[in-house]
């Protein structure tokens, strides 16, 4: 059976739909410390009693270099690392093209890409030098196909899976193994208001999918698991998305 026992996780956006799930499945696969960043407190809170003493939440913005100098020196006081990184912090604002906000678009700049840029970069060395590490970054569906109003989500999304294949090419000698997930259209609080406010876009996304349905967020924990615990994927991106980019 997979195990992850003695290894410490790190989780951006753990208190997200998506960012519980990579909680859940590294504490079923006995990490022995998982620490999740978010922007507020209270999800932290929750995912904290999740599992008493082994998460540990921490407030924080992802796309801030010396937020990550504080957290590490926070984190690893005891001489330990952290081995698995997950990076699940994301931002999406939808818009047709003509007229999204400036601000919008740096906002998902910052926190989907310089977000993960700096994730890696603070985290890479020390798994260098244990000579052991899994690196998976959350891309999306939008990275593989055009979709109306997503034209700068989907162009952030497509950067991470090339820092991803970079990453894996470039540190792949140090036993650090770098992989996407892009998930498609997955029912969380936020997807489901989209869809009912937009019926008809809504059928005509779900008859594009082959499986003719939406996903659940625990179906990604699958993925997770094989990612964080692979001894030979390197430099690839899962599409987890009922086949909607296969069509």
């Amino acid at each position: 059976m997979d195990t992850l026992s003695g290894r410490r996780a790190l989780v951006t956006g753990g208190g997200g739909a998506i960012g519980r799930v990579a909680l859940g499945t590294l504490l079923d696969l006995d990490v022995d410390e998982v620490v999740v960043t978010g922007r507020r407190r209270e999800p932290l809170d929750e995912v904290e009693r999740l599992a008493p003493g082994r998460v540990r939440g921490h407030q924080m913005d992802v796309a801030e270099d010396a937020a990550w100098t504080r957290l590490l020196t926070e984190v690893q006081s005891d001489g330990r690392g952290i081995d698995v990184l997950v990076a699940c912090a994301g931002v999406a604002r939808r818009a047709p093209y003509l007229e999204g906000r400036l601000e919008d678009w740096e906002e998902m700049w910052r926190t989907n890409v310089l977000g993960t840029l700096l994730a890696a970069r603070h985290l890479v060395p020390g798994m260098s030098e244990r000579g052991w590490g899994r690196i998976v970054l959350i891309s999306s569906a939008a990275a593989h196909i055009g979709l109306p109003g997503r034209a700068v989500y989907g162009a952030t999304k497509a950067a991470i899976e090339a820092l991803a294949r970079s990453l894996a090419a470039e540190f792949g000698g140090c036993g650090i193994l770098v992989n996407t997930i892009a998930p498609g259209m997955y029912l969380t609080s936020m997807t489901e208001a989209f869809l009912e406010a937009n019926p008809a876009t809504a059928a005509a996304i779900r008859d594009r999918i082959p499986v003719h349905r939406f996903g659940q967020v625990g179906e990604l924990a699958e993925a997770f698991r094989l990612l964080v615990t692979t001894t030979y994927m390197q430099g690839a991106s899962l599409r987890v998305d009922g086949g909607w980019t296969a069509t």
